[in-house]
This record gives structure tokens, sequence and C-alpha cells, in this order.
């Protein structure tokens, strides 16, 4: 198999998600507002290379180009790199259920089945991420964590207006997929 240009990319973005949770934890101690902020953080990280995910196929197959090709032959490379910064991110999660379990427990709802599925599909994709075989985790968990991302950005607008801006770059990639696939019946 061939190595991808972008093999680098988990440990980096593992070590970069770490080094928000110590950094975090660091200034805002390990209470409550320090595992929320490293949640925050986390998510940013996993978001910007889900989209590496979740783009791959729709980039290389619109605009077929050495940089495309790159992300697209990167694919399990930034499926692992989601893996690591979301493994982390479970992590926040659980530590923010211990510590602060009052505060936690209001805000589970309907996310928390979307969330429990994209973490298994997560989890399916990570462990067949360099496989020949792509199974259902690599057709239906992007979508999973693209409804994940987007439920969880939702409800946080109106404490965290900016959220909207990653709002806006997730349906522009839902975009870019529905148009790929558009093209991809037209052909």
């Amino acid at each position: 198999m061939k190595k991808s240009k972008l093999s680098w990319l988990p440990i980096a973005v593992l070590v970069l998600a770490v080094g928000f949770l110590a950094i975090n934890l660091v200034l805002h101690g390990a209470g409550a507002i320090g595992w929320r902020a490293v949640l925050r953080a986390t998510a940013r990280t996993s978001l910007i290379v889900f989209l590496g995910v979740y783009l791959s196929t729709s980039l290389v197959a619109l605009w077929p180009a050495r940089w495309s090709r790159v992300v697209h032959e990167s694919y399990g490379a930034f499926v692992l790199a989601l893996a690591a910064s979301h493994g982390v991110h479970f992590v926040a999660i659980v530590s923010l259920a211990l510590v602060d379990w009052g505060g936690f427990s209001p805000r589970l709802g309907g996310g928390v089945a979307v969330g429990a599925l994209a973490y298994l599909a997560l989890a399916g994709m990570a462990f067949t991420a360099h496989g020949r075989a792509k199974g259902l985790a690599h057709r239906v968990g992007p979508h999973l964590l693209w409804l994940a991302f987007i439920g969880t950005l939702a409800t946080r607008t109106g404490r965290a207006p900016h959220d909207l801006a990653f709002i806006a770059l997730l349906l522009a990639a839902a975009t870019v997929r529905a148009t790929a696939w558009w093209r991809a019946r037209q052909a």
C-alpha cells in the first residue's frame, strides 16, 4: 500500500489535542471550567480534521488536482487523526461528567444517541482506516459525525454565536458533497 503524504497527521493532531487538554487544565484547573475548555478546544480540532474525512472523495471528484489527490490518498490518516482528537474529547466528556454531573446531565438529550452512534462509527472507521474493505462505518459514519457536529453547535449558538462560523463550514462541506454526488449521478 502506498504511504500517505500526510501519514504524520494522526500523531500531530493527537499531540495538539493532548496539548489543548494540558494547557486548558493548567489555565482553568481540573474542575468543570477546565474540562469544558478542553471540550471546546478538542471539538474544534476534531471538526477541522473531520472536514478532511468528510470531503476527501468529493474534493478529488470536483477538483481533480494534486492537492485534492493528496487529501483523498490521506483519507486513512484523516480518519486516524479524527479518532485521536475525538478520543481526547471523549476523555474530557467523561471527566466533566465525573466532576460536575449536576451541570452535565441537564445537557443530555436526543443528541446523546447520535453522538454515541457517531463514536461507534468512528471506532469502526479507525479500525479499518487503512484497509481496502471500507464498509458501513465509512458510508454512514461521516454523516453521523456531521449530524453530531451540527446538532451540538446548533444548541450552542445562543451562548456562543461564533459557532455559526463552524456551522457555515459544515453546511458548505455538505454542499460540496451533495454537488459531487449530483455530478456523479449525472455522468
